[in-house]
């Protein structure tokens, strides 16, 4: 029997395996999850001001009336990069009279600071205000943010190509981070808002988040190695004691001889170069390419946004959490109704038009229409998530078996270009400043999101159509010789009562 055959009689997606899913996906993704997005409230900058000159106990909140007027008298009641700001954010007048009583607009000039305070309304204690990554260093932040998503890039390498040579336990005990890119990290409801809600401060927000993930060094010893990589390194009898584990956990019954020689020889792949080697598999891959980017950069930059809107901010990040329930459901009761592309497609340019639509409410509603701003995005963050969901499933059948997982790892691999983006793209708001600024970001996603969704209209339907085994096969992917081709079905003779019953 080969390994495919081995797994049907074996149960695709048995109890055993549902365990080691559960184990090995679902609960690292909730922790991988958490980390893509705690930078919003590790990183968060809340409402700022200079700190008064000599005065120890300068709060951002108005102690009383001798403290407003200090304020007054110090600081700039407008920022030049911010007019709806309450006050300028990295300036101080400093006169140059020696009477404190007689301040005059002669005797004063602005001065950059040096010490700031900070508004406690939203965040609390924040590693940005910590370090006062403030003013001229706020770039730091956005930094600071695509280095995460950089490091994420690297990991993917590395601790992809370790698992490669050493196997998946050795990689997981390695890894300090699992590669979140699952379909569950999206469907995660984690607590980390309400985590941060509570603790309101960013060493406690990241310690008690990074704690459980200690539990991930006992997977060394829980979990399995896997049968199908063990096979390719030619440890038959390993992969044979783990099989024969999950087929008594699934309670079904496996033949005395497992494997027969094509189980045992390395099915031949090709190199990645291959999908450049027609103008359709070329045109189809950039696509692909650029579309995972897209997702990726849409994705991240609405998540990071949720700062930059308008009404409660844990509120709008709890909303950015929830709307990838509804994404995924109607993902599941779409996809085989409608299509991969059609499906793909519409979440991109929904969720882009809904982001374009914000420069409208923006520009000529003001305040009075914040809330329909706000819903816009979170209208984007659905398109986002279910385009997010589709394009893993769209982006396996289309690639070709003999380079699937190569074209699947650089298609991961732009999805990173896209997150190391996200954070200049979210941030984007804050250079510019004012109301305008608030839709920057969500207009720089909806048009890339618009484009890309057009874009997608140009690959072939996957649905009910067989997937492309060789690289010609996808050449011919979505012509009509392919799909008569396609309809030619392989009946696979059942084993017989008699052989099942001589094993018994």
């Amino acid at each position: 029997m080969n390994f495919d055959e081995i797994l049907e009689k074996l149960g695709e997606f048995g109890r055993y395996q549902k365990i080691v899913y559960f184990l090995a996906v679902c609960l690292p993704s909730v922790s991988g999850g958490a980390f893509m997005v705690i930078s919003v409230f590790l990183l968060g900058v809340p409402d700022h001001r200079c700190a008064l000159p000599e005065l120890e106990n300068d709060t951002y909140e108005i102690q009383n009336e001798a403290h407003r007027s200090l304020v007054k008298i110090y600081i700039p009641n407008t920022d030049p990069d911010d007019e709806t700001l309450l006050y300028d954010r990295c300036n101080y007048f400093v006169y140059t009279n020696d009477t404190v009583t007689n301040f005059t607009k002669d005797s004063k000039q602005k001065t950059k600071c040096s010490e700031w305070v900070y508004s406690d309304d939203i965040h609390g204690k924040t590693f940005a205000t910590k370090m006062n990554i403030v003013c001229e260093d706020r770039f730091r932040i956005s930094l600071a943010k695509s280095m995460f998503f950089v490091g994420v890039l690297f990991g993917a390498f590395g601790f992809g190509n370790l698992s490669d040579a050493d196997g998946n336990g050795g990689s997981t005990e390695t890894s300090v981070r699992w590669d979140s890119d699952q379909l569950l990290l999206r469907l995660r409801l984690h607590p980390v808002g309400r985590i941060a809600y509570v603790l309101r401060d960013w060493f406690w927000i990241e310690l008690c988040l990074s704690i459980p993930t200690v539990f991930y060094l006992s997977y060394w010893w829980i979990i399995p190695e896997s049968p199908r990589w063990l096979l390719r390194k030619g440890r038959h009898e390993e992969a044979e004691m783990i099989l024969r584990r999950a087929a008594e956990v699934n309670k079904v019954l496996l033949p005395e001889k497992l494997f027969d020689e094509e189980a045992q020889n390395t099915p031949s792949t090709v190199r990645i170069w291959s999908l450049f080697s027609s103008k359709a598999l070329l045109t189809r891959t950039l696509i692909l390419f650029f579309n995972w980017m897209v997702v990726s950069m849409t994705y991240y930059g609405l998540s990071l946004n949720t700062g930059n809107l308008a009404g409660d901010f844990y509120l709008n990040f709890f909303l950015t959490a929830v709307m990838d329930f509804p994404a995924y459901t109607m993902c599941l009761m779409l996809m085989d109704r409608w299509g991969r592309k059609k499906c793909h497609c519409s979440a991109m340019i929904l969720g882009g038009i809904a982001c374009l639509s914000t420069i409208l409410t923006t520009t000529f509603g003001g305040k009075d229409l914040q809330w329909l701003t706000t819903t816009l995005a979170m209208i984007g963050k659905l398109g986002s998530a279910a385009a997010f969901a589709v394009i893993y499933v769209f982006s396996a059948e289309l690639y070709p078996t003999v380079v699937r997982n190569a074209g699947m790892g650089a298609s991961s691999c732009c999805a990173r270009i896209g997150g190391i983006l996200a954070p200049y793209v979210a941030d984007s708001g804050v250079l510019i400043g004012g109301q305008f600024g608030k839709a920057v970001p969500l207009v720089i996603i909806g048009a890339a999101s618009v484009v890309a969704g057009l874009m997608s209209l140009k690959l072939p339907e996957t649905l009910n159509t067989r997937m492309p085994d060789t690289i010609a096969d996808g050449i011919a992917f979505g012509t009509t010789e392919y799909n008569k081709m396609a309809e030619v079905t392989l009946s696979v003779e059942p084993p017989s009562k008699e052989n099942i019953t001589s094993k018994l």
